[in-house]
């Protein structure tokens, strides 16, 4: 073997297998559905009512009771994202005390440049 010569079998797939005969596919034993018959003849037959009443559990005679209607009441949108007046009056002020820091902060920057401007 050399360098160019590698086996290159190795790297192919496996060969396929000869397709199955259809006498090999007769020979088989065919498939039965028994089972339809026996879940048919293993279903459980309707108790009376009054039988299952007296013999139900604590659980089931909670289940028993009458229940009662439950009414969604619908809100405002405004109330469901909270906007309300207080958190509209807040951000109103909240914008306000932000224009005024800007105002105040450019003022006072103003100011100090003028100060070293003439002083220094």
């Amino acid at each position: 073997m050399t360098a160019t010569s590698y086996p290159i079998r190795a790297f192919k797939g496996k060969k396929r297998t000869k397709k199955v005969r259809k006498q090999a596919l007769a020979d088989q034993a065919p498939v039965m559905l028994s089972f339809e018959t026996q879940r048919v003849l293993a279903a459980k037959q309707a108790r009376p009512v009054d039988q299952i009443l007296m013999y139900a559990s604590d659980t089931e005679q909670l289940s028993f009771q009458p229940t009662v209607r439950l009414e969604v009441k619908h809100y405002s949108p405004e109330l469901e994202k909270g906007e309300t007046l207080m958190n509209r009056i807040g951000k109103q002020d909240f914008f306000k005390t932000q224009a005024y820091m800007l105002v105040a902060i450019s003022v006072m920057g103003l100011l100090i440049g003028f100060f070293i401007a003439y002083f220094i």
